[in-house]
């Protein structure tokens, strides 16, 4: 059930029509890496509101530069991070 709520709060980020803050850009890379990480404990197939989230995600991904390069900042962060172990 995590990860459907999850997933519904991201869809709704996205579906906002009002542009993102910076603090919601960051929300929702954390949400898609939360959701990353659920899904790969879930050995279900995806759901109706899977598809629907990975369809609009890669879409914002592709029309929103800012939210490209948030999610460029994060994967930056976390090989630094990795590094450091």
């Amino acid at each position: 059930m995590e990860l459907q709520r999850k997933i519904e709060y991201a869809i709704n980020l996205i579906d906002n029509s009002d542009p993102l803050i910076f603090e919601e850009l960051f929300k929702l890379v954390s949400l898609c890496k939360e959701i990353q990480e659920l899904k790969s404990l879930d050995n279900m197939p995806m759901s109706e509101t899977e598809v629907e989230f990975m369809g609009k995600i890669i879409k914002f991904y592709k029309k929103n530069g800012q939210f490209r390069s948030e999610v460029n900042r994060f994967t930056l962060a976390k090989q630094l991070i990795s590094q450091e172990k």
